[in-house]
């Protein structure tokens, strides 16, 4: 009787207990990081976007060297004003190839201890098209999907080689395209889609190269982190696109309900970003980090 009072136990625990334990073990692993994290060398592509700049600030403090990429050397003055020994700033535009090749030449060339690079973070893409699709020509569409998915294809194709060799780690940010925010920019979200499936396949495809690749899903453009501090780029490039809009398309909106469409959007992308940025900086480390990260991560 004292058996099988003792079987009963044993499968309860089995089906019950044991999955649980697993469960929390796995979570546990997660946030368990390498010890030598601080000699591992991170490509961060877009260190002039706002995102871009904490994400380095952060970076200088918990890994080995950082080769920062910018596509316009005012957005960083800021940064180039500051003395770093542990950061080299190269200017690139992701949307040539050339100029992609050319900083992967630099990087390896580096005189450093170990000239291995671990991750490549990549924040290329120009944020999202603050438009409704009635607004938006088929150029703008187009012009989206040359930003916003093939410039980051094209650096993700062009830096495997040196993670494929480190058997590192490629760390891709993109926007939700479910979000009341970014839902209402049409030609951002079909280039993000489309990126995302891109992540998830060369994801499958890379495991047998001990390569991670991982997807992680803001729910707001990594742009604008403070308004106060863009605003005059902001309404700069808003009149801009009324302007194109405005000529190329006949639609039914004047310039006062696009102005109030945009600052909508803008305050909405401000709030998430103030109450998020922590998160987005720790979900970042642990995909770099981490000994058992996720594929896919959202914020």
């Amino acid at each position: 009787m004292a058996s099988e009072s003792l079987e009963i136990y044993i499968a309860a625990f089995s089906i019950f207990i044991a999955p649980i334990l697993v469960f929390i073990c796995l979570r546990l692993i997660r946030n368990v990081k390498f010890s030598n994290q601080n000699q591992k060398n991170i490509v961060l592509v877009g260190c002039d976007t706002d995102c871009g700049k904490i994400l380095l600030r952060q970076l200088v403090k918990s890994c080995g060297h950082v080769f920062a990429t910018y596509k316009d050397k005012d957005k960083i003055s800021d940064l180039l004003a500051e003395s770093w020994t542990k950061v080299t700033f190269i200017s690139l535009d992701p949307r040539k190839t050339d100029e992609i090749d050319r900083t992967i030449k630099l990087v390896t060339s580096a005189q450093l201890e170990s000239i291995n690079i671990w991750a490549v973070i990549n924040l290329t893409g120009n944020g999202v098209c603050n438009a409704k699709a009635e607004w938006c020509p088929k150029e703008i569409y187009k012009n989206a999907a040359d930003d916003n998915l093939w410039a980051p294809v094209e650096v993700i194709r062009r830096f495997l080689p040196l993670i494929k060799e480190s058997r590192g780690r490629m760390i891709q940010l993109g926007c939700s395209s479910v979000t009341a925010m970014s839902r209402k920019a049409v030609p951002y979200c079909v280039a993000n889609a489309s990126l995302r499936g891109f992540i998830e396949t060369l994801c499958t495809e890379m495991k047998r190269y001990s390569v991670t690749i991982h997807w992680i899903e803001l729910q707001s453009c990594y742009e604008h982190y403070t308004l106060q501090d863009n605003e005059d780029c902001f309404h700069d490039s808003k009149r801009k696109f009324w302007n194109e809009i405005s000529t190329r398309v006949n639609v039914n909106f004047d310039q006062l309900s696009y102005d109030a469409f945009v600052e909508d959007y803008i305050s909405k992308t401000q709030d998430y970003f103030k109450k998020n940025i922590s998160q987005i900086i720790w979900t970042v480390e642990n995909a770099m980090f981490s000994l058992n990260p996720s594929d896919i991560y959202t914020i």
